[in-house]
């Protein structure tokens, strides 16, 4: 991961037992991990990370190190699951889907020290839909949304007030 670049890029990677691929993004941010992870820890706020994907997500649960977090997909399409995210490293959570209609989800983020006031920032997501989906099609949704999630959450933290600043949708995200 230490060659990330200020621009979010992009890769598909093929994905443990299915044929579907796992969308990753990675950037190098402007601000000491303990800032980046305190943004990262914020569950609550993942769906304005990832509009307009998702529609919300909530905290439904704590117990332990474990955080269920149940998000909601596109209204029109009446999708929904809960993640149950999990520390696996020091500055790495993953969440997958414990419940909900999706056949899977799977979100998982690790941040790395680069340097005193910089942070490498991954993210990877692989969805499973409950319907046929051509395989390119889902191949890019998945990279835009992990490429929109990235840059917004870098956005989070670089910007002072952020709440009251307006995010430009074509994000310049590169794909490897």
């Amino acid at each position: 991961m230490e060659n990330a670049t200020y621009e979010v890029t992009t890769h598909l990677r093929a994905s443990e037992g299915s044929e579907l691929p796992t969308a990753v993004s990675r950037v190098r941010i402007r601000a000491p991990i303990a800032d980046v992870f305190a943004e990262a820890l914020r569950f609550k706020r993942y769906w304005e990370l990832i509009s307009p994907y998702l529609e919300s997500s909530t905290v439904v649960a704590k117990e332990g190190d474990a955080t269920d977090v149940y998000v909601r997909g596109l209204s029109i399409l009446h999708l929904w699951a809960v993640l149950r995210f999990k520390p696996v490293d020091t500055y790495a959570y993953k969440g997958t889907m414990v419940d909900g209609n999706l056949d899977d989800l799977m979100i998982a983020w690790r941040l790395v020290p680069a340097g005193p006031n910089e942070t490498i920032a991954q993210i990877e997501m692989f969805a499973d839909p409950p319907f046929m989906v051509p395989r390119k099609f889902l191949a890019r949704f998945s990279r835009n949304g992990v490429c929109i999630m990235l840059a917004r959450f870098r956005s989070h933290v670089e910007t002072p007030n952020f709440d009251a600043t307006t995010l430009n949708e074509s994000l310049p995200c590169v794909g490897e």
